[in-house]
């Protein structure tokens, strides 16, 4: 019995002493201690139900907050629809960035190509950099691709050149003298990969321009054909050929080589060398939304 109960049985013993011999006041006090310890009992297991009950939704709100957080950073977009992710693709050592429809879920991602160490420009430091093409996707997710440069590499830029939906993206990581020659790159559904030969080879792309010819691509429709032209001995003069190839998923299957090209020939009494108008539409890069020509590339007086 403890102190409270002691005082509540002291000070009914003094009732009883002074209630009359009829009262049965002794039982009604025992029944009403029995009552007083039972309710007090039951609300002290209600408090510690309560307490525990409590306890466990605090925890399970917290558990659901904190899952809730992951599924969250998992699937909310960092942006809306119409802005790109605030995502920094391209820190020190950035060759190029550009934005398109990666994924082809209808919102751009913000693509970047960066080198480490910083490309050296020089043909012949021979000090390779290792490249990293990166997207941010507007979803949040980050993917990336390696590759590596000698010494210099470029971002042509991305673009839907085989109409699935989603942009592919075009680089340089190797330049000569008088050439570039690179790969493009894809999203498979959870990774960039690169666009393959039937080889089972990354698919090569190569641009070049001299005083007397060069080469380049093409994007049209479900082809990509890769061009070339020349000055031949006369009396043969410039003469163009090209090479269709179909996208197949991730393969460029070649279906036509070295088919000739129609040339404008040059106004009568020209200089046999006058390259034909179709020159600069042969040499370069020719895709929507790819940088189309550069600088060493766009003249036939180029040495």
């Amino acid at each position: 019995m403890d102190e409270f109960d002691e005082r509540v049985v002291s000070g009914l013993r003094e009732l009883v002493d002074r209630a009359p011999d009829d009262t049965d006041v002794w039982a009604e006090t025992e029944r009403h201690i029995a009552r007083h310890r039972r309710r007090r009992r039951t609300i002290g297991l209600a408090a510690v139900v309560v307490a525990l009950a409590s306890t466990a939704a605090v925890a399970g709100a917290m558990s659901t907050r904190s899952h809730g957080s992951a599924r969250v950073s998992a699937t909310t977009p960092t942006t809306s629809d119409s802005t790109l992710p605030n995502v920094n693709v391209c820190p020190a050592g950035c060759v190029g960035q550009t934005a398109a429809d990666v994924d082809g879920d209808g919102r751009p991602d913000k693509i970047g190509l960066v080198a480490t160490p910083p490309l050296s420009g020089e043909i012949s430091a021979g000090k390779p950099s290792k490249l990293v093409i990166r997207v941010a996707f507007a979803s949040g997710r980050v993917s990336e691709y390696d590759d590596t440069a000698e010494w210099d590499a470029s971002l042509l830029g991305a673009s839907d050149v085989n109409s699935d939906g989603k942009a592919e993206i075009f680089y340089f990581n190797n330049t000569g003298a008088n050439l570039h020659s690179g790969h493009i790159l894809r999203w498979d559904g959870s990774r960039l990969v690169a666009v393959q030969s039937a080889d089972g080879k990354p698919f090569e792309t190569f641009t070049s321009g001299y005083a007397m010819g060069g080469d380049g691509f093409r994007c049209t429709d479900n082809a990509f054909v890769t061009m070339t032209i020349g000055y031949g001995t006369p009396p043969d003069g410039w003469t163009a050929s090209r090479t269709t190839y179909q996208w197949n998923g991730n393969q460029l299957v070649k279906v036509t080589e070295n088919q000739p090209m129609p040339l404008t020939p040059p106004p009568a009494g020209s200089p046999t060398d006058v390259p034909p108008s179709e020159y600069d539409q042969i040499i370069g890069a020719h895709c929507p939304g790819l940088q189309a020509t550069y600088p060493d590339l766009t003249s036939p007086s180029t040495p």
